[in-house]
């Protein structure tokens, strides 16, 4: 990875994390209800003490690792998910669970502006990497 790719994917990631931060002080502000979720995905592991930042530091450090083994053709999934990973990593440490004031009928659950930029990075990141694998491969072909 190039130094200024590098520092492009730092910057993203960082606006990335102040827009979910920025979100959460929305949500706030109007007061719509917030649902602490002390667990992992779906509040699995809600009872689990420490467990849930443990793993979502891991979750952050491993992304972060494949950032760097696996860049995607673009810069931005990569950086949605960082800053949206370290966005809950944050709200967990500083507040002891992740907010998520999101919730949309008929899904059961609540969530949160950085659930929805790790999905979202994570997903265009993964097709993003095979597509290019497909180009490679066919123009190997030839």
């Amino acid at each position: 990875m190039t130094t200024r790719r590098r520092r492009m994917l730092w910057l993203w990631s960082l606006f990335a994390l102040v827009l979910t931060q920025l979100s959460l002080g929305l949500a706030m502000a109007a007061h719509l209800p917030i649902v602490a979720n002390h667990g992992i995905a779906f509040g699995l592991l809600a009872k689990a003490g420490v467990l849930p930042l443990l793993l979502e530091a891991t979750g952050v450090v491993l992304v972060l690792l494949a950032a760097r083994l696996w860049p995607s053709p673009w810069l931005w999934p990569e950086a949605i998910t960082i800053g949206g990973a370290i966005g809950n990593l944050l709200d967990r440490i500083v507040l002891g669970a992740v907010p998520d004031p999101l919730h949309l009928s008929p899904y059961p659950y609540s969530f949160n502006l950085a659930d929805l930029l790790i999905r979202l990075g994570l997903i265009v990141w993964l097709v993003s990497l095979a597509v290019a694998a497909l180009r490679r491969r066919n123009a190997q072909r030839r």
